[in-house]
């Protein structure tokens, strides 16, 4: 229940966002900020458990299911050591390419195709997750999680960094003194957030970033949730830019 109450939160600070985001463009980053947020977490003694990245674009010159299943057998002789499936029915055409390394890290490609009117609206979806993210390996990560966005997309994709970690409930400080230490480490300024006795939410803005949205008149672009296990046990972190997609 508490999970769910911390999910809920979450959503209730980014819905509009979310459709925010879904129509809107803007130039790729030129870096991944998924490192900067792993060096922030690094430096207060944050344990990282997992790591995601999503980018998505709208693929507007597709107008018709033809051409987005044209489109698609192109991805697929691309990316053809891939696992894939086909699911179209009359709601919605979907095609999914799964690619799984030795368990270390998940990739997966997305074409989403919904009738509008006379045409269709066509989104391509690039996932990737996983839970090693030493600092020996990010640069060797960095250029393949690049390389593949080069790789998938027509122009420039918007993309979604987010971590999930955990410190130890060993620890005296609060959540709220552990919410103002992250928000100082990252030389951010609180725009809204959702507290409770369990559990905290934070948006947020910080100049780190290029990415940004407008929310109740104020650009954000950092998301931060802490959620508390119990009594003495580890606190939960979830952290994401520009907005937290990452569900656990």
């Amino acid at each position: 229940m508490k999970k769910n109450s911390f999910l809920l939160s979450i959503i209730g600070i980014v819905g509009i966002t979310l459709i925010y985001f879904g129509n809107q463009s803007n130039a790729a980053q030129s870096d991944l900020t998924l490192f900067e947020l792993a060096q922030v977490l690094h430096d207060e003694n944050i344990l990282i458990q997992e790591w995601s990245i999503h980018a998505r674009e709208n693929v507007e010159d597709l107008k018709t299911l033809h051409e987005v299943k044209a489109y698609t057998n192109e991805v697929k002789q691309t990316f053809s050591t891939w696992e894939w499936t086909v699911q179209d029915t009359a709601e919605q055409y979907e095609a999914v390419g799964v690619l799984r390394e030795n368990g270390s890290m998940t990739e997966s490609i997305k074409i989403l195709s919904t009738p509008i009117n006379d045409e269709v609206q066509t989104y391509l979806i690039y996932e990737a997750n996983g839970a090693d993210l030493e600092e020996k390996e990010q640069e060797k990560l960095g250029e393949k999680l690049e390389g593949r966005i080069v790789d998938i997309f027509r122009g420039n994709p918007r993309i979604f960094s987010c971590i999930i970690g955990d410190f130890s409930g060993k620890m005296s400080e609060s959540m709220p003194l552990k919410m103002k230490e992250l928000l100082t480490a990252f030389n951010a300024k609180e725009i809204e957030a959702l507290k409770e006795e369990h559990f905290m939410s934070t948006s947020a803005y910080t100049p780190k970033f290029k990415e940004s949205i407008r929310t109740n008149g104020e650009d954000m672009n950092l998301q931060i949730g802490l959620r508390k296990e119990g009594l003495g046990a580890k606190t939960t972190i979830v952290i994401g830019t520009p907005i937290i997609t990452i569900e656990y």
